[in-house]
């Protein structure tokens, strides 16, 4: 809930969207905002859903994170997305290498980071029930670590082998932005690596481009 008695609400939602390695696009964006925007993203929260979590993590850290180095650590470990140990790995090395150590306490409070498929993806409904963790998110840890696993689970990619956290199944990550799912009171900005398929005019939950 970010809408709180007694305290400010923040000054918008900027909800980063699932896809894939077209997330470099979506550095950019929040690149510039951590720029030219501080005083807009110290009274925003930040939400990613798929690769998007990412781009959340990234700007909650501000600038203990490198979103160039970031960038480049994405372009040149590209990996068939359905590889999951390969997935693993390269997450891994590069949280290792460019996440600080204290992620936990710059994120808790500021980003949620929504895990599994959403319901208007294709492959939802051939999960087994206790796969369909839509809507779950999550917005505090309790360490870096926690943070890792998060990550890695929140940008699987492989609907046929999830990967745990907390117990939990974590397939596929949504291309679909959730940001509805939180306060509707609160102003929500976008941003999107995908616009729809061939298949689907909109891979975003309440088709909002």
């Amino acid at each position: 809930q970010l809408l709180q008695v007694g305290k400010p609400p923040p000054k918008c939602v900027i909800s980063f969207a699932g896809s894939g390695h077209l997330v470099t696009y979506q550095l950019g964006v929040a690149a510039y905002l951590h720029q030219e925007k501080q005083q807009l993203l110290c009274r925003s929260f930040f939400l990613g859903a798929g690769s998007g979590c990412i781009v959340a993590a990234a700007l909650a850290c501000g600038s203990h994170v490198s979103f160039t180095a970031l960038r480049d650590q994405i372009v040149n470990n590209a990996y068939y997305v359905e590889d999951t140990d390969k997935h693993q790995e390269k997450m891994k090395e590069a949280i290792d290498q460019l996440m600080p150590r204290n992620a936990h306490q710059l994120m808790n409070g500021r980003v949620a980071l929504a895990l599994g498929p959403s319901s208007r993806d294709a492959a939802f409904y051939e999960q087994p029930s206790q796969n369909r963790l839509h809507g779950w998110h999550i917005s505090s840890w309790k360490d870096a670590d926690d943070v890792a696993q998060c990550l890695i689970a929140a940008t699987n990619s492989n609907a046929a082998r999830p990967i745990m956290y907390r117990g939990c199944p974590c397939t596929r990550s949504t291309w679909a932005g959730l940001s509805s799912e939180l306060d509707p009171y609160v102003r929500h900005v976008h941003v999107y690596g995908y616009c729809g398929t061939e298949k689907s005019d909109a891979h975003t939950k309440h088709r909002v481009f």
